[in-house]
């Protein structure tokens, strides 16, 4: 069964639409409608995620990006830099928590 649509009329400054052509060629979409579709899917997450999570945007340098992906093919725990960030950050919290209990009990 397909989905409802609605069509709706946007304008936009010249130079976002030259940057959404760009991620149009790099992602090999269609067309446009299939990048704006995805950046407001994307946004619509980012706003409004379920109650019991909390959406964080991370800038990594490139090299970094890279470093994960490359641990990640080779078989790290993790299948995506997502997931393998979530660990880290969720290792690191319970590692800190640990430490706290124990200074706390001394």
């Amino acid at each position: 069964m397909a989905e409802e649509t609605a069509r709706i009329t946007v304008r936009l400054p010249l130079e976002y639409l030259q940057k959404l052509e760009q991620i149009q060629k790099k992602n090999n979409e269609k067309n446009l409608s299939e990048v704006i579709r995805r950046a407001l899917d994307d946004y619509i997450q980012k706003q409004l995620p379920p109650e019991n999570i909390t959406m964080v945007t991370l800038a990594l340098p490139k090299s970094l990006a890279l470093k994960l992906e490359a641990m990640i093919s080779e078989g790290m725990d993790a299948v995506s830099i997502e997931e393998a960030i979530r660990n880290a950050i969720r290792d690191y919290l319970e590692k800190k928590l640990k430490e706290i209990a124990t200074v706390k009990s001394q």
